[in-house]
């Protein structure tokens, strides 16, 4: 089957709004009814036979009715996004525009401008609460962003806590050998020798005076330059990637595609991982953010273990210059996608809004 004609386009979106409603096969009588097509159900039941043989549609028993296949849902998401026939334009809703905006400003009164650990989970909450499912911020990587302070924590005899405060008030932690034979007052003295030297600069430029221990040795010459250097090396080396905030398991039980214990422990092990969830949500929509594009990856598109009966929704937001990301919302394969897609797409438009209110 080559393009859907309008009568299967039109029982296809049927068939998908009402599983996506009660989680039910449809049946061709109930279809004429619920819907009114203004056919007889022996044509709709033609009709549902050549999408099931096309693969849009399944049918779970021989005499239950059909439900949609994720090929169904990329139809339908496709009609979503290139046509206005489903989803209210957001410009054109003030209501919810408002809406939102109120909601926002009351999770974001208490947040400092300069928190965006703060933010992005309050995002998160947000997002989850007005979806019922998961919602999700990835935030930039931090080479860009400048080290506002470090502080040396002692956690034992032989370990320390790097702790890194950026200007964007991102904090990042890291353990570290603690340089031998010292003291509190020696900790107290090398953290301020770094941060006499270092506050202010990129994470880029720390790494890459990290890397050479000749300009490492110039940059931080003076008492305890030996250990400063040690210290730098360790804290700064390596990659200080993109961060993930999620919230929203509590609206698991809601959802009656969360009852298969295999899968839903799948998909859990991949929200524990932050590294791999990631990956996942960067996969492709930074890009698509940068071109102000909302991206919806449905089951296998997403390509994870645990999150092939899901769907992932999109869209990039900036900050400034060197903060910018990702947000988006994690759910079933037949989330309801007419009011998600909006929803993070207009939240990411508010988020930067937001932020630049809390900086003024």
């Amino acid at each position: 089957m080559g393009t859907l004609n309008e009568r299967q386009c039109q029982v296809l979106e049927a068939v998908v709004k009402h599983y996506t409603k009660t989680g039910e096969p449809l049946s061709s009588n109930r279809l004429v009814t619920a819907y009114g097509l203004g056919v007889s159900s022996a044509t709709v039941r033609t009709c549902m036979a050549d999408l099931e043989r096309a693969g849009y549609l399944d049918q779970p028993h021989t005499s239950a009715g059909r439900i949609p296949t994720e090929r169904a849902y990329r139809h339908y998401v496709n009609r979503l996004l290139h046509t206005d026939r489903f989803v209210t334009p957001i410009d054109g809703d003030d209501t919810a525009v408002s809406r939102l905006n109120d909601r926002m400003l009351c999770a974001f009164s208490e947040i400092s401008a300069s928190d965006h650990d703060a933010l992005f989970n309050a995002t998160c909450q947000l997002l989850a609460q007005l979806s019922s499912y998961i919602g999700v911020v990835i935030s930039s990587a931090m080479e860009e962003c400048r080290l506002r302070r470090l502080a040396l924590v002692t956690i034992g005899t032989s370990r320390i806590l790097a702790v890194l405060i950026m200007d964007t008030g991102a904090v990042r932690q890291r353990q570290l050998t603690r340089p031998a034979h010292s003291s509190a007052a020696d900790l107290r003295a090398i953290a301020r020798l770094l941060n006499d030297r270092l506050a202010g600069k990129t994470l880029r430029e720390i790494q890459e005076f990290a890397k050479e221990a000749g300009k490492l040795a110039e940059l931080l010459a003076g008492s305890h330059r030996v250990s400063a250097m040690d210290i730098a090396r360790d804290a700064f080396a390596g990659e200080y990637g993109a961060e993930i905030y999620w919230d929203g398991i509590r609206n698991l039980p809601r959802q009656s595609d969360f009852t298969d214990v295999p899968r839903t422990t799948a998909f859990l092990r991949t929200l524990e991982s932050r590294e791999e969830l990631a990956a996942i949500i960067d996969d492709g929509a930074v890009a698509a953010a940068r071109q102000g594009r909302v991206r919806v990856r449905i089951g296998s598109e997403i390509r994870a273990n645990g999150l092939d009966e899901f769907s992932l929704v999109t869209a990039g937001y900036a900050l400034s210059t060197n903060v910018f990301g990702v947000l988006g919302v994690i759910g079933p394969m037949r989330m309801r996608y007419p009011q998600v897609i909006p929803l993070v797409e207009l939240t990411a438009r508010l988020m930067a809004r937001q932020h630049e209110r809390l900086g003024a």
